[in-house]
Order: C-alpha cells, then sequence, then structure tokens
C-alpha cells in the first residue's frame, strides 16, 4: 500500500473536530477501504496547500487514471488533521463507489494546488521522501 494512512482523531489537533461536524460520517471512514494505491505506472500529481503562497503544505495527491489507483503522500512540514482528512474523504469516496478520477478532482479544488505533473508516479513518490528515506 502506497498511501498515507489516517491518524486516529485522538492523536489530532481540535481542528479536526471542525471537519467531523462539517462531515459527521468521516469517522466511520477509519473502517473503510482505500482505492487500490500501488503508486506505479504513468500518473498525474499535484501539491496541495492550505494558502496560496505554498507556506503551508498539506500533501501529494496523486492518481493513475488507466488503473484508478490514488492517495496522498505528505509533503515536508504537510499538516496531519488536512493529510488525514483526505486520507478519510478517499475511503469515503471508495465506499460510495466514486470514481477515483472524481475523487481526485473534487480534492484537488478544495486546497490551493501547485501544477499539474504528468510523468512516472514512483518518481512522484521520491520526491516527497526525505534522502534517507529515498536511499533505503
Amino acid at each position: 500500500m502506497s498511501t498515507f494512512q489516517p491518524i486516529r482523531f485522538s492523536w489530532l489537533s481540535a481542528s479536526f473536530d471542525n471537519f467531523v461536524q462539517d462531515d459527521p460520517e468521516l469517522p466511520h471512514a477509519y473502517d473503510y477501504q482505500d482505492y487500490p494505491s500501488e503508486q506505479t505506472g504513468e500518473g498525474n500529481w499535484v501539491d496541495l496547500y492550505l494558502t496560496e503562497d505554498d507556506s503551508n503544505p498539506v500533501g501529494r495527491l496523486w492518481l493513475n487514471p488507466d488503473t484508478e489507483n490514488i492517495g496522498i503522500e505528505p509533503l515536508k512540514g504537510g499538516n496531519t488533521d488536512y493529510l488525514t482528512k483526505i486520507a478519510l474523504e478517499l475511503r469515503e469516496f471508495n465506499y460510495n463507489g466514486v470514481s477515483a478520477l472524481q475523487a481526485y478532482d473534487f480534492i484537488r479544488r478544495q486546497y490551493y494546488a501547485g501544477v499539474a505533473e504528468t510523468g512516472e508516479l514512483a518518481d512522484a513518490k521520491i520526491q516527497t521522501m526525505n534522502p534517507d528515506e529515498a536511499n533505503v
């Protein structure tokens, strides 16, 4: 599995409570399955931020449109509450039969997004790793 795994809400900040108020079903998604998330092959990715100036990173949302594999990877300094929210939303979308492409487009529109890139998804993963992780 190659996607950020949601952190239990008991370990998150109080801001996560606001997410649950907006989406009361969100905690149920801990028990739902992820989309397939093998980060291989050709695909698309975009870096998500909370602010327009890219000073508050969240994560890198990626998609292989051919295989419908999708996931979120943390960016350095990424906001864990928002990463968890996105991971759980992906599970909700999967549970409700939403296509991976529709989920990708919906989540991308909720944040300030960097320039979308296309290429080998393994490269997108390596770019989010610390140098020590990439050499393992």
